[in-house]
This record gives C-alpha cells, structure tokens and sequence, in this order.
C-alpha cells in the first residue's frame, strides 16, 4: 500500500490515485470509480473529475478531491 506523501506544494499542484482518494474518502475503490462515473446512477456531479494521464493511467485533482471532501464533510480537506 502506498501512503501519500506530505507535500510543500498547494494542493492544487499535485493528483491523487483512486486508491488514495478512496482512503480520504473512507469508501471502497469501486464506489469512487462509481460515483465519479457520469453513466452510474450513483454518479455525484459535485465529485472530483477524471483526469485522464494514458489511457490506463487515471488521477484526481487533490484541490477537487479536497473541496469535495469538505462538501461532505469528511477525509482530510
């Protein structure tokens, strides 16, 4: 398991993995592909978009992530 690393940056400067999305978010890594999923019924139009590095490789913005999280109000914000 990876652990997120503290960063100097801002947060807007860097991108999260689902996987450290779904550990702020506490909920499972298919419920975040789910809700971040615009076809889901589940989809949370308020949830942090895709970004799309390859077309196997995909991250969040960590300012997205974060204002979402604190709409929440849980994770980190």
């Amino acid at each position: 398991m990876h652990t997120l690393a503290q960063s100097p940056l801002p947060s807007a400067l860097y991108h999260l993995r689902v996987e450290d999305l779904a550990a702020r978010a506490n909920r499972s890594i298919s419920t975040i592909w789910d809700i971040t999923n615009p076809r889901s019924a589940n989809f949370d139009p308020r949830a942090p978009r895709r970004i799309r590095i390859t077309p196997r490789c995909t991250r969040f913005s960590s300012a997205e992530c974060d204002a979402w999280l604190h709409a929440l109000g849980t994770g980190d914000p």
